[in-house]
């Protein structure tokens, strides 16, 4: 037998008189009221049989653990079947857990503690009528049947045990004594710093060993302070023993089935005060703590709710989702309420979005994917579909997706796998480049994988989230070497092979490495094979490529073949010569397999010169035609659909270059003899405009001479043809090439010379485009850089480009805004209307009022109604300066113009006679429900606000309605309810509940009214009223007017007997 010595032969004194106080104040209380007897039996009745009455080994383990908190120790549960025992290192009783068990709701414990009012200990009155607790502080006993005697003894009348609480009375006891007659309890004894001992009912056993074999391990992972946990079953002859070692945010939790590491990641939650107000008193706390754990090792399966013991509400998010929820009577249901929604929806998503990186430790990017939610067409449970779509949205605002290098990064920054090379995509990842701009091929396979991906890839902004084949194979040569290339060619060969809808896309692809180092496409005519080291063209595989037995045979099966010689291209060119057409797409094969030296001797030879109009090219629609002011996108304009009359193909001629430079096919304007019609029109306008400067005669003025007009850039004759975007790029490309912004221009009979826009820009200047703060812009409508004075946002500033001064004034920028004329003005104003912006439209109509105020004002001008665009006369506009008051005329049908300030108001009223805003007051028609308060008597928690001096003479007024009111001159009032407005100093509101009347009034005021905001004031507001009652009581004359102010003499009735009212 183990002898127990030291501390448990010294109790404390304090915690043992407790105990007999509180036993001879209950008998007081029953001798007052007898039927409390009855009622407090009934309540232990109902707490045994309810929710708490099935798990009596949980809540012991519980009570237990919070005795562990901030410590680290062990449990150990024992059943035999005579009695129930549990004992825990870590602190004694303390006088508030003495005070918990004795009463039924009170608990001492706090919001990190896992259990709550004491109702669990209570439970045990199911399975025991003599609960025994040993603790070194103190220990004492329950017995029903003792209290039985006493409680017949105290209050003259006989009572069953049955009929009596069991555990509303104690008696101090002494520990040594007990622990000599029962082995167990001394052996727990040695080590344990309390003890709980539950003589059993009969029956009671088989219930708790059921219990015991369904204990759930991942207590331990949210109670990770009890290190050892043991489960000692002798009624079945079974132990269950869990160990758990913490690290960081890991566990590794060892039972009788091994040793598995979770993750647990773990915050701590303040509840708004609308979710405490959901809560109410049972689950009520100012912070609790949210957890999340899940295994890193063994199947995904489905997640649980857990309340440090699983709930009814499964999850297809994996793991365990640990918190103090709002549960059902029965303790087996979450319940719907805005406390659990607000823990699911904003606390949860954050802690997926912490454990992310976690997750994919170790490359386990599949089981990351695997973890999360699965949209289902049923959720597992309420919980399940309320989490479902805010975890997802939490993690598309962070970097939730692994890249190839397993990188995390934000969704709109990577593409998926195709599904089309999905069997390819191992082989892929291991030699592919552009490594951060695709999705780990592990996150996307499977169907289920597949479909969580694309719900993280959603975007608004982006058409597709699935890249493209032709991307899928470039991605291999993002670095062009030659082991990519080859690694590239002989997947592009795979996918051929496979068959399906990729044959374009590889055909497309520029994966072929060529001498040149540029890369081509696998095309037939687009690159060769070398046969003979002296073959010197442009299109020849590269020599490292063609090296290895595999990528040639890919190659050939892509249709590559060998280049033999040139006789091909000299017959054609000679066909060429003499019939005027030839099969294009041969001589093209035959030129480029001859090398861009030969074809130029044969263009000399052959063709004499004349291979530019001869020679054809693939245009960007597909056509065969001369190359003559066509460009090869890239450098200067981009491939588009709508340009291709003015491109070459940039795909059939992607290995060109050295060929078309010999047509005079060039990336970007360049200086030739070439003359475009638009020259002539320059030159027209010159001598028109020198002529008259020099007094010259039109027959004289054809001898005028403009300096280099031989060697003007082009092609340009194209520009007012381009595409908004192209139009831009190549009026960029112009200004950047023109070094003098003017040409000398002389006459051989006058002595001196004059100078004039150089053509380029003289052209650029009529159809040009150039970008802007505000967009694409016609260079004829835009200003300089930076326009002293100018609102920002107004007016269309040249952007992305540097330009000198003289350069400016050459393409006619205009540097201030007098310098528009009316036509220029409707532009800009037209331009803001299609930009939908109300404040810039507005601004420009009170700019130009200002600045050409003797100029007949427009009669019509834009305004926003109903939702679109209309023109309206200007006399019956309204112009204001604030939005509030644009919004709030707006809701009575009133068009108006929006500016920067009242300046403005006055300047479009006095001089376009539009309406002031103002001058047309709102009122408001309503009716009271209650007499005017002094808003700071209502809620005096706002003399915290700035300015709160101003609030002293606000009066609220609660109305059951409100309307406002207003009317334009020669036009009936207008009445739009509303649920709040001010008038004068009244603040008038219809809101029902304090928080509404809150919301509304600060609204009003125009303070902050965020829920957040209103939440604070309200806290406040209580913790104020809750002080000032203290005090009051505190400062009460005497005990009775105390026990009045605080219990409320309603309440005190209920507790004093009828026959003692009646008496008094």
């Amino acid at each position: 037998m183990t002898v127990v010595t030291g501390e448990w032969t010294s109790p404390d004194p304090a915690l043992e008189g407790m105990v007999d106080d509180f036993r001879d104040k209950c008998i007081r209380v029953y001798k007052e009221d007898p039927n409390r007897v009855e009622e407090d039996a009934g309540k232990e009745r109902g707490i045994a049989e309810g929710g708490y009455g099935r798990k009596q080994i949980q809540e012991l383990v519980q009570n237990a653990a919070d005795a562990l908190q901030g410590l680290a120790g062990r449990v150990q549960v024992r059943l035999t079947n005579d009695a129930l025992y549990v004992a825990n290192e870590g602190r004694p009783f303390e006088k508030l857990g003495v005070r918990a068990l004795l009463y039924t709701h009170l608990s001492n414990k706090s919001g990190t503690e896992i259990g709550r009012f004491g109702l669990g200990f209570k439970s045990i009155s199911g399975i025991s009528d003599s609960p025994q607790i040993f603790s070194r502080s103190v220990s004492f006993r329950f017995s029903r049947e003792k209290s039985a005697e006493h409680l017949s003894d105290e209050l003259g009348h006989q009572y069953e045990p049955s009929a009596v609480p069991a555990l509303r009375l104690a008696w101090s006891l002494n520990a040594s004594a007990e622990f000599r007659e029962d082995a167990i309890l001394g052996e727990l004894a040695s080590w344990a710093t309390t003890v709980v001992k539950v003589p059993l009912k009969a029956g009671a056993a088989e219930q708790l060993s059921d219990e015991m074999t369904e204990f759930d391990e991942s207590f331990n992972l949210f109670a990770s302070h009890v290190r050892i946990l043991d489960l000692v079953d002798d009624v079945a002859d079974r132990q269950r023993h869990f160990k758990a070692v913490k690290s960081g945010n890991r566990v590794t939790l060892t039972t009788e089935e091994g040793s598995r590491e979770w993750l647990v990641v773990s915050t701590d939650h303040k509840p708004s005060l609308k979710a405490l107000e959901s809560a109410g008193h049972a689950a009520r706390r100012e912070s609790v703590t949210v957890s999340w754990a899940l295994p890193l090792t063994g199947r995904v399966e489905l997640g649980q709710l857990s309340a440090f013991f699983p709930v009814k509400s499964d999850l297809t998010l994996s793991g365990r989702v640990n918190a103090p929820w709002k549960l059902s009577d029965d303790r087996i249901n979450v319940i719907e309420c805005a406390f659990n929604s607000e823990i699911l929806t904003e606390v949860l998503p954050q802690l997926v979005v912490a454990a992310r990186k976690d997750l994919i430790a170790g490359g386990a990017f599949a089981r990351y994917i695997d973890v999360l939610p699965a949209r289902g067409k049923e959720s597992r449970s309420w919980a399940d579909k309320v989490l479902n779509e805010p975890v997802f949205e939490a993690l598309r605002a962070s970097r939730c997706l692994p890249d190839l290098d397993g990188q995390l990064r934000a969704p709109s920054a990577l593409q998926r796998v195709p599904d089309d090379v999905a069997d390819f995509a191992d082989e892929w990842l291991a030699v592919t480049g552009n490594r951060g701009s695709w999705v780990h091929p592990d996150c996307t396979k499977g169907n289920e994988r597949r479909s969580k991906v694309e719900r993280l890839l959603q975007d608004e902004d982006r058409s597709t989230t699935v890249g493209r084949v032709l991307h899928w194979l470039q991605s291999v040569v993002a670095e062009s070497n030659s082991t990519q290339s080859a690694a590239a060619i002989e997947l592009a060969a795979k996918l051929v092979v496979k068959g399906g809808n990729t044959e374009k896309d590889i055909r497309d692809a520029r994966i072929v490495l060529l001498d040149n180092g540029n890369l081509a496409q696998p095309v037939r005519g687009r690159c060769f094979l070398r046969t003979d080291a002296l073959q010197n063209g442009t299109s020849f595989v590269d020599e490292a490529v063609a090296s290895r037995a595999s990528t040639v045979d890919a190659l050939k099966y892509l249709g590559i073949t060998a280049f033999e010689d040139g006789g091909d291209m000299l017959q054609l060119l000679t066909e060429l010569r003499h019939h005027g057409k030839v099969d294009w797409d041969e001589l093209w094969i035959a030129m480029r397999g001859s090398g861009a030296q030969r074809v130029h001797e044969a263009f000399a030879s052959v063709l004499e010169g004349h291979a530019a109009e001869l020679v054809r090219v693939r245009d960007g629609n597909g056509r065969w035609v001369i190359p003559r002011g066509l460009y090869y996108p890239g450098e200067c304009l981009k491939q588009l659909k709508e340009d291709g009359t003015f491109l070459v193909d940039g795909a059939f001629h992607a290995g060109d270059h050295e060929i078309l430079y010999l047509l005079g096919v060039r990336s970007r304007p360049s200086r030739s003899a070439v003359r475009e019609k638009w020259v002539t029109r320059y030159q027209a306008a010159v001598r028109d405009n020198i002529g008259d400067q020099l007094g010259l005669s039109l027959q004289a003025r054809e001898n005028i001479e403009i300096e280099s007009i031989g060697s003007v850039l082009g092609p340009l004759e194209c520009l007012p043809e381009l595409s908004v975007t192209n139009k831009i790029g190549l009026s960029t490309a112009v200004i950047s090439e023109v070094d003098v912004p003017r040409v000398r221009v002389s006459h051989p009979s006058v002595p001196r010379t004059a100078l004039y826009v150089a053509p380029e820009l003289w052209w650029v200047r009529q159809h040009g485009m150039l970008q802007t703060t505000l967009g694409a812009t016609p260079i004829v409508e835009a200003f300089i850089s930076e326009v002293p004075d100018a609102p920002e946002g107004l007016i269309p500033c040249v952007s992305h480009v540097a330009l000198s001064s003289e350069a400016e004034r050459v393409l006619g920028l205009k540097r201030q805004l007098a310098d528009l004329d009316p036509t220029g003005f409707d532009a800009l104003v037209q331009l803001h209307v299609k930009r939908d912006d109300i404040l810039r439209v507005g601004q420009a109509y009170a700019w130009w009022c200002w600045t050409h105020k003797d100029a007949v004002p427009p009669e019509r001008v834009w305004v926003r109604s109903g939702g679109q665009w209309i023109e309206v006369d200007r006399k019956s506009v309204a112009v204001v300066h604030t939005a509030e008051m644009y919004d709030e005329l707006g809701e009575f049908g009133i068009s108006c113009i929006l500016v920067d300030g009242i300046e403005d108001v006055h300047t479009l009223s006095e001089i376009w006679g539009c309406l002031e805003g103002r001058d047309l007051p709102v009122t408001y028609s309503y009716d009271t429900s209650a007499e005017p308060e002094r808003l700071l008597d209502v809620f005096p928690v706002l003399d915290t606000l700035p300015g709160a001096d101003e609030l002293e003479d606000i009066v609220l007024q609660k109305c059951p309605s409100i309307s406002k009111m207003a009317a334009v001159p020669g036009r009936p009032a207008t009445h739009v309810p509303c649920q709040a407005g001010r008038e004068s100093n009244t603040v008038l509101v219809t809101g029902a509940t304090d928080r509404e009347i809150l919301k509304q009034a600060l609204e009003c005021l125009l303070y902050d009214n965020s829920d957040r905001k209103v939440d604070l004031l309200l806290k406040d507001m209580e913790q104020r009223r809750n002080s000032a009652y203290i005090r009051a009581i505190r400062n009460a004359s005497n005990d009775a007017e105390r026990l009045l102010m605080f219990a409320g003499e309603e309440r005190l009735r209920t507790l004093v007997p009828k026959d003692a009212l009646t008496y008094l």
